[in-house]
């Protein structure tokens, strides 16, 4: 920025005393004026000075004051950084580079000035020059380098930076080019060589602190000489912890070392290692080591191709939680079952090219090593794979979204997440390990069906609640809020929108259940006969198309924490709403999709229908019930009314223009009406498109009247609890009569006391 002049018009303040003041932007340019009462005594002095100290001329004589003409320069503003470089870096620090600007842009150098420095690992951190991490003196020669080193930051991570320039009159720069620069990765912990062959060597290590978004492996027969360079190809999983060597040569000396990369590709690298490749007398080790793991089941399915050697006797499984084991000893017998010295147990000797092993533990790493044997007991040098047992958190329970008077700002709340998404608990509550929980991320959506979610901000582990500022008060929003841990994907979260209804979707953000507002507070323990919080939580389903089954999804309530499906429970009034979205092709209903891609093409079999030909049907823990529903052609779905959630299908179901009821329609035929929730009504569930009046009759055998029936708990249903007058009636056979659209349909249920 450029000096200016101010040009000063001619005043004159004449009289025995100047009784004015100065107001406005005379009041900011004098501010040494000497004054009586308000007024300036006569014949006195003053000066009329710049926001920088620039004095106009001034006169005061007997009873007249005159301010002559004149220019004072106004302040000039340091200049913006343009660009700031990281120079080094390491997995907790950071050093930054930058041209000094001068005390106007780019010109005139700052004597006693200042630093500003603002950094987050926030990508929507909010810079101004009034928040800021560290502040320091400084001179600044326009175009000279000027150096800061960040430390104390935690690895694998990415900081935003900006630094601001002051003048010795604290005027700071108006703005400053932002830095986007991650630290190293923490340095692979305990390298190790765990197998080598003729053509291969293989190293594996632990997970460093912070962890790492992959690894690369380098190897040279000159120890990273001029010649003599490989490089394996990079892993981009974080979780890989073993890396492998081909195309080596025989009984040659090689030199490693490993890199962890951080998210932006950086390698922070280990300390050299060496070992001497094997002649190719010895039994060839296996190829094509890989593994396939299901942490909710604690189970991995490890599978190899054994190469043809001489003499094959077997493979020597090996399980351990350290990347290296103690030499397998040539001639030794080993038995599946046997601990070894260093803590292996040895799982397989069989000449098989699979192991699926089972009773793994959560968040261990752990190393199956494979060495082939032949005949005369001699063994291949190891091959390593590993992996890592985790679960996400279980998503947050109580979630629920509070308006301000002006609906301005929205308060979300939540349950903290204390155990995993299958219920084990955290190893302490208070101070959640980071591969069990490293907090909350909160998202927002203009849109409740098929929404498009925007992060709006994160909490600590130790939050439960955060305030959210919209952008619109007359616009409706949704909101989830995802726990998240080191690495494993998220539990499905349940959303709540500005008119405090909650949802649960499943993986095409279409078929979902709708919790009215009014029916929340039944998901909190205060509020539910169970005395837990309950969290619903959605499974996709394998369709059925053979057998007329085009949608299918568990809706299962589980308890938050301990995660316990909740088969019993129910809400208070049928007004959970349920909707299917069912797939498409060739205009004819097709069985959908299943992993996230419920509108793809089915496999040819099964057969398709119309829309006019769905209906739905809910199991009641012993059968599939027909619920029927409302299909809706244009949004593909199939939605009812209803108090409880669980498996729900949509199915082919031939449909009426008029009302219809079987007796397969009823949930239960046997009744035990003892208040324990289970079979302690009948429910009489039909098809009913013109809406038409219903009524259902209770009878003994004699054709005494007993009870009229009530609404059941879905829409297009009636029930009786075994009743009459709200005294239980005896244990028998009644007869039940159900009228409408001048039909009559009669049958029997029983009540077992």
């Amino acid at each position: 920025m450029l000096h200016r002049a101010l040009a000063l018009s001619l005043l004159v303040l004449a009289g025995p005393a100047w009784a004015g003041k100065l107001t406005g932007g005379d009041t900011a340019l004098a501010r040494d004026l000497q004054q009586s009462g308000g007024s300036k005594i006569a014949g006195g002095a003053f000066s009329l000075h710049s926001a920088i100290g620039g004095v106009g001329r001034t006169a005061l004589a007997g009873s007249s004051a005159r301010l002559d003409a004149g220019y004072i320069p106004l302040a000039s503003q340091p200049g913006s950084i343009t660009a700031i470089t990281a120079l080094s870096k390491s997995s907790g620090t950071l050093e930054l580079s930058w041209t000094a600007p001068g005390r106007d842009g780019f010109l005139g150098g700052v004597t006693g000035g200042a630093y500003r420095v603002d950094y987050s690992s926030d990508s929507a951190h909010v810079f101004n020059t009034s928040t800021y991490q560290l502040e320091f003196a400084t001179n600044a020669v326009p175009g000279a380098e000027h150096r800061l080193t960040l430390t104390g930051l935690l690895p694998n991570t990415t900081y935003y930076t900006r630094i601001y320039l002051a003048d010795e009159r604290k005027f700071f720069a108006d703005d400053s080019r932002r830095s986007d620069e991650a630290t190293l990765a923490g340095a692979p912990i305990n390298p190790v060589i765990t197998a080598r062959s003729s053509s291969t060597v293989t190293i594996s290590w632990n997970l460093p602190a912070g962890g790492a978004a992959g690894f690369d492996m380098l190897g040279s027969s000159t120890n990273f000489g001029a010649a003599g360079v490989v490089s394996s190809s990079r892993t981009q999983n974080g979780t890989t912890l073993t890396l492998q060597l081909t195309g080596l040569l025989p009984n040659t000396t090689y030199f490693f070392k490993v890199a962890s990369l951080n998210w932006e590709g950086e390698p922070a690298f280990t300390v050299v290692l060496a070992t001497v490749t094997i002649n190719s007398a010895s039994p060839v080790p296996v190829q094509d080591l890989a593994r396939a793991f299901n942490s909710l089941n604690r189970t991995v399915n490890v599978t190899w191709t054994i190469p043809p050697y001489d003499n094959p006797l077997g493979v020597l499984v090996l399980l351990s939680t350290s990347p290296a084991t103690n030499a397998v000893a040539d001639g030794t017998p080993y038995i599946v079952g046997q601990a070894l010295s260093d803590g292996s147990v040895v799982k397989s000797t069989s000449l098989v090219s699979q192991l699926q092993d089972s009773g793994l533990v959560l968040n261990t790493t752990y190393f199956y090593h494979l060495f082939t044997e032949n005949t005369a007991m001699a063994f291949s040098v190891g091959v390593s794979t590993s992996l890592f047992l985790d679960l996400p958190p279980l998503s947050a329970a109580g979630l629920s979204a509070t308006p301000s008077v002006d609906g301005r700002q929205f308060s979300l709340s939540w349950r903290s997440v204390t155990s995993s998404s299958d219920g084990t608990p955290f190893f302490s509550t208070a101070t959640p390990k980071d591969f069990e929980l490293t907090g909350y991320e909160i998202f927002r959506s203009t849109s409740v069906l098929a929404p498009a979610w925007v992060r709006v901000g994160t909490t600590s582990v130790n939050a439960s609640a955060y305030l959210d500022t919209v952008p619109d008060p007359n616009q409706s929003y949704a909101y989830k809020v995802e726990s998240i841990d080191k690495f494993a994907p998220r539990d499905a979260a349940m959303v709540v929108d500005t008119q405090r209804n909650l949802y649960i979707f499943a993986s095409d953000s279409i078929t979902s259940v709708k919790v009215p507002a009014e029916l929340l507070p039944e998901l909190s323990a205060a509020n539910n006969s169970l005395g837990t919080d309950v969290v619903i939580r959605p499974r996709d389903l394998p369709p059925d198309g053979a057998n007329g089954i085009f949608k299918a999804v568990d809706f299962g309530a589980y308890s938050s924490p301990g995660n316990e499906r909740l088969d019993a429970f129910a809400f208070s009034k049928g007004k959970l709403q349920v909707a299917l979205r069912y797939a498409v092709a060739g205009g004819q209903v097709v069985p959908a999709g299943t992993g996230g891609m419920p509108f793809s093409a089915p496999a040819a079999a099964g057969p398709a229908a119309a829309p006019n030909d769905l209906g739905m049907y809910w199991h009641n823990g012993a059968k599939f019930v027909k619920l029927f529903g409302k299909v809706d052609p244009v949004a593909q779905t199939v939605t009812v009314d209803t108090t409880r959630p669980g498996i729900y299908e949509i199915r082919a179901l031939e449909r009426t223009s008029g009302f219809h009821f079987d007796s397969s329609q009823i949930t239960n035929k046997a009744i035990t009406p003892n208040g324990d929730g289970h079979n302690d009504a009948a429910v009489f569930v039909f098809d009913n498109p013109q809406d038409s009046l219903v009524t259902g009759e209770i009878y003994d055998l004699r054709g005494g009247f007993v009870s009229g029936m009530t609404p059941g708990p879905i829409r297009n249903s009636i029930q009786w609890n075994g009743r009459a007058g709200g005294n239980l009636v005896p244990g028998g056979i009644y007869v039940y009569v159900i009228k409408a659209e001048d039909r009559k349909y009669t049958g029997t249920v029983v009540v077992v006391r």
